[in-house]
């Protein structure tokens, strides 16, 4: 099953995989914005934008190490290559997230 980038349950289950850290720190992120040039490309928010635009866009998760990619037809796919817990990846499969 895939997960787009267009489901509304997309950042929920992003956030199930990260924890309630990240989730903070993007809600912090998005609260602290005063205008589009502070969004980061690698925020939930701002890789949406870069997708919008037909630009690459990439998602972190907490701390930077778990990296979510939006494929150009929306789907939001997991790297393997950038997890280093076994778990996680097992549930960012078991959440609905193609692994790659």
């Amino acid at each position: 099953m895939s997960i787009k980038i267009t489901n509304p349950r997309c950042y929920a289950r992003i956030a199930t995989v990260e924890g309630p850290l990240w989730a903070r720190d993007e809600a912090n992120h998005m609260q602290s914005l005063t205008d589009s040039r502070s969004l980061s490309n690698y925020s939930f928010s701002g890789a949406i934008l870069c997708w919008v635009q037909g630009d690459a866009a990439t998602i972190y998760g907490l701390g930077g190490f778990h990296r979510y990619f939006i494929r150009e037809d929306g789907r939001v796919v997991f790297s393997r290559y950038h997890c280093s817990d076994p778990k996680r990846l097992a549930l960012a499969a078991e959440v609905g997230f193609d692994v790659e």
